[in-house]
């Protein structure tokens, strides 16, 4: 259901990309969802550890809720595991030693639609690769 509603709200977002837009994330109560864009988060770095690694990125200019990273040892994600953060960084442990890792991150932000709250997500960072060491 919550990844429906992503889908969703990204088509809108692709369709409100056109429309004129205010300062949409001030409003307490948001009732044309099409007209809000969350904006992406650009990751800057990420640092190998043993068994593990951290990654770290910039904060965006327009007011978030917080950021889902997202990792695996597919290019393609598949059976990717996301983690929330509230910060603009995270360490993840308890990896594979020696194992190649993709890495990639957004941002989210809960906004009220028709009085119901909402989880609106950025688009996906380009993902990066990082090595665990032993």
């Amino acid at each position: 259901m919550k990844r429906w509603i992503c889908i969703m709200m990204f088509v809108l977002l692709a369709v409100g990309m056109f429309l004129p837009m205010e300062n949409v994330w001030a409003e307490t109560d948001i009732s044309h969802a099409d007209k809000v864009q969350a904006e992406g988060s650009t990751e800057t770095g990420l640092t190998t550890g043993r068994k593990g690694f951290t990654a770290r990125w910039k904060k965006p200019q327009e007011q978030i809720t917080g950021y889902e990273l997202q990792y695996s040892t597919s290019r393609k994600f598949k059976g990717a595991k996301t983690i929330k953060a509230k910060t603009t960084s995270k360490k993840i442990t308890k990896l594979k030693a020696r194992k190649k890792y993709y890495v990639r991150i957004r941002t989210y932000k809960n906004v009220k639609v028709n009085g119901k709250f909402t989880k609106l997500c950025s688009g996906w960072s380009k993902a990066k690769k990082v090595t665990t060491k032993r």
